[in-house]
């Protein structure tokens, strides 16, 4: 499960470095913001989705790309306090992010990963369900 966490570490961290790597005046005070949402959203909703999707079996990279844009959407649910008008174009930017961040994290974690693709991963996924 190495591949996993290291998954999940370097895409909290990824948008951050990114928004730093930038350069731009004021990037520090958005790269906190993204971090903040990114961070909540891979560890608080991200850890268990991926856990639930690993029982499932659920790991095709077409079921994270649409795993990632649905917890995007949810984590820009603050924004309805904005309204609806708000909420809108900011929930089709994180779904669009988190439809990356899932990706990315596919990539590095699940892809061609042999501890989630062994026969005894499998059964012990089917003893699961």
């Amino acid at each position: 499960m190495g591949r996993v966490l290291l998954g999940f570490l370097l895409c909290t961290f990824a948008y951050p470095a990114f928004i730093l790597a930038a350069d731009r005046p004021g990037a520090f005070g958005g790269a906190i913001i993204v971090g903040t949402f990114t961070f909540g959203g891979s560890i608080v909703i991200g850890l268990p989705v991926f856990l639930a999707m690993r029982r499932r079996r659920w790991l095709r990279a077409w079921h994270f790309l649409v795993g990632g844009a649905g917890i995007g959407a949810i984590i820009a649910l603050p924004f309805i306090a904005g309204g609806v008008g708000t909420y809108v174009p900011v929930a089709g930017t994180f779904a669009g992010l988190g439809a990356v961040h899932a990706i990315a994290f596919w990539l590095l974690a699940v892809a061609r990963n042999p501890a989630l693709s062994s026969p005894s991963v499998q059964s012990r996924a089917s003893a699961n369900i």
